[in-house]
């Protein structure tokens, strides 16, 4: 009796033990499963999201630049006049008006001749250094890259779009204008994935940060620079052309972790249940 007693007690641990290996196996396969398309699924949403911001950003500088150029042409008899007379306060209200309403997003504006010299002196309190310094370099080139402007604390940060204007547009006369960036904000916010972050990286200053999309600024470093820990982390990236920049989308710290946390405690909660089953029919089986 004794001996059957032990026969069916090493037997019913025998099927334990089989039951619970093979529920690990298939859990640690589960779990291996589903990490795997985690980090598939997270690399596609990334994919598309940094593509997809690429190409309506690019659409909106170009929607900008279009639009500068049709300005310029519908309103070029007055600039003339007031490349003309350029301390015509009434000339400059006029044209500042109408700039107004083409651009409700404007952020400041002049006119320049061949040189890149502005001359709206005394109306340009708005256009600084490092504008004019990028208006000389359009009159060189001809051509522009987009990029922020940080200026002073009470200088909102904008970027600067120029056409030229006249009868003769390779005359290089300039017409300048400078945006706020709430449309830019808007158009990388609605393409968001949760979980990850987008910036705007000069590409002539890599991890310099032109503008991000992380819902906390404050997460923001000091220095609006990404550092190497953080460069590394980066999941993909594409250039925005007819820009300084780079999209790049970088993964919460702890997105990967808590996704990994979660499914570790699901496998447990499973292995667990399952221990107490097949607890519960040993009892049975010795009982049998």
């Amino acid at each position: 009796m004794r001996n059957k007693t032990r026969e069916s007690s090493k037997q019913a641990n025998l099927y334990v033990l089989i039951s619970l290996s093979m529920m690990t196996i298939l859990l640690i396969w589960n779990a291996t499963l589903r990490v795997d398309n985690f980090a598939k699924r997270q690399t596609e949403l990334a994919d598309h999201s940094v593509q997809a911001a690429a190409d309506e950003v690019a659409l909106l500088i170009n929607g900008y630049k279009r639009s500068v150029h049709i300005f310029a042409d519908d309103n070029q008899a007055h600039i003339s006049r007031v490349a003309e007379w350029p301390q015509d306060a009434g000339l400059y209200v006029i044209l500042e008006k109408r700039i107004t309403t083409f651009f409700p997003e404007y952020f400041a504006f002049t006119i320049a001749d061949n040189s890149g010299t502005t001359l709206l002196e005394g109306f340009e309190g708005l256009v600084g250094p490092r504008c004019q310094n990028d208006i000389h370099k359009f009159a060189v080139s001809k051509s522009q890259a987009v990029y922020m402007h940080h200026g002073r604390a009470d200088v909102p940060p904008h970027f600067d779009i120029m056409a030229h204007w006249g009868a003769d547009k390779q005359s290089g006369n300039i017409i300048f204008i400078s945006y706020k960036t709430d449309t830019l904000k808007r158009t990388l916010a609605n393409i968001g994935v949760a979980g990850h972050h987008i910036y705007l990286l000069r590409r002539d200053d890599p991890g310099l940060i032109d503008l991000a999309i992380t819902g906390n600024d404050e997460s923001l470093p000091v220095n609006k620079r990404l550092d190497p820990e953080e460069m590394q982390r980066i999941s993909y990236s594409v250039p925005v052309p007819g820009t300084l920049w780079d999209i790049a989308i970088l993964p919460d710290k702890s997105l990967y972790a808590d996704a990994y946390s979660s499914i570790l405690v699901q496998s447990l909660i499973v292995f667990i249940g399952f221990l107490i089953i097949s607890i519960i029919m040993r009892m049975l089986l010795l009982n049998e």
